[in-house]
């Protein structure tokens, strides 16, 4: 009976997701038909410009598919409906409970799926291939359990970010942790409380999973819309994941911004944001010296902070570091790191290799 058992669910799992495979087995080329429902898969798959191309004057056609279809079982319509709902213009507050109920019935719906399929793989005397068909069904109800926390997301509500931050926090699985994450970052915007959760964690020193996602999630922020927005919330919330996605911004206007950014993040409280902001200073473009914003950071409290201002010092233009020599001779008398470091950014930006005795360097600075 097992056996059976786990074959259909197997065959409801393949028929409900045609489905959890990568977004890459989706791109082929679309038909040419101009319909309302083409449109929205092309939303799944990101081609969100002809989408809305499509779509143009279609909204309230396409509103009423888009709510049937949250309820479909094919993952690229679901997918396709949440993205348009997030974004259309004739959404309104009025229309969310519908939304949330039915997106929420299906994450419940993939949890119970997760906690079944754990349970009968912790049975005892399963074969190899009970086993398998147990794995692609967990598979698959976490794939679904993660685009449901995204769409959750996508409602705009604060009450909502709220539960993904503590999600977020909880959570270790990397599919929660993603799906959370994209949540906070559709098109209304859980990005600020996402950025002062960051700020947080690193304030006290801890070190929690959902931190290598964001920041992966924010890089791609970095070149979207809402980078203005991104760099807008740094200036309030500096952490190190958040400051390393600035070496991705495309619009200049959000480039120079970024510099009031590292206002910030030279006197954050957690050194890791200090040290981040070594990281990110030399590629960053603007009128502003960069030698002279990593000079209070090779004097900072925090040897990892030091490392990394000697190591940046070598990567910034030998014109914007002149003044700063003297700083990067002073420390090689540092620690074992930080004199290698800047060892190593004294020759790159003299060209001159004269050892790591600061001796040495001293006399070649007095006779320039």
């Amino acid at each position: 009976m097992r056996g059976i058992a786990i074959c259909l669910g197997l065959a409801l799992v393949a028929a409900a997701t045609g489905a959890f495979a990568d977004d890459e087995d989706d791109e082929g080329p679309l038909p040419q038909a101009v319909s309302v429902s083409d449109a929205l898969v092309m939303l799944a798959r990101g081609r969100e410009a002809e989408a809305w191309a499509l779509l143009e004057g279609k909204e309230a056609e396409a509103k009423p598919l888009a709510l049937e279809r949250l309820e479909s079982p094919e993952r690229l319509f679901f997918a396709g409906a949440l993205r348009f709902l997030a974004d259309s213009r004739i959404w309104g507050k009025e229309d969310h409970p519908a939304w949330r109920g039915k997106v929420e019935a299906r994450l419940a719906k993939a949890r119970a799926g997760l906690a079944k399929v754990a349970a009968d793989l912790a049975a005892k005397g399963l074969s190899p291939a009970e086993t398998t068909a147990l794995r692609q069904q967990e598979q698959a109800f976490r794939v679904e359990e993660a685009l449901c926390l995204e769409g959750v997301g996508f409602l705009g509500e604060p009450g909502v970010w709220r539960d993904l931050i503590t999600t977020l926090k909880a959570a270790e699985e990397a599919h929660v942790l993603q799906g959370a994450t994209r949540g906070l970052l559709g098109p209304r915007g859980g990005l600020r409380d996402l950025l002062r959760t960051l700020n947080e964690v690193e304030f006290v020193g801890e070190s929690r999973p959902f931190q290598a996602v964001a920041e992966r999630e924010l890089l791609a922020v970095a070149r979207t819309p809402l980078a203005a927005e991104l760099v807008e919330g740094l200036e309030a919330f500096p952490s190190s994941q958040g400051l390393r996605a600035l070496n991705r911004l495309s619009r200049e206007a959000d480039r120079i911004a970024a510099w009031k950014v590292m206002d910030r993040a030279l006197r954050a409280r957690a050194w890791q944001v200090r040290a981040a902001a070594a990281e990110v200073i030399p590629r960053l473009r603007g009128s502003r010296a960069k030698g002279a914003a990593l000079a209070e950071l090779l004097a900072d409290a925090e040897e990892p902070v030091r490392v990394a201002a000697a190591k940046a010092m070598g990567l910034v233009p030998p014109s914007e570091a002149r003044e700063e020599l003297p700083l990067l001779v002073a420390a090689l008398r540092d620690t074992k790191d930080v004199r290698l470091a800047a060892g190593k950014s004294l020759v790159q930006l003299t060209g001159v290799k004269l050892g790591p005795n600061p001796v040495h360097w001293e006399r070649w600075l007095s006779k320039r």
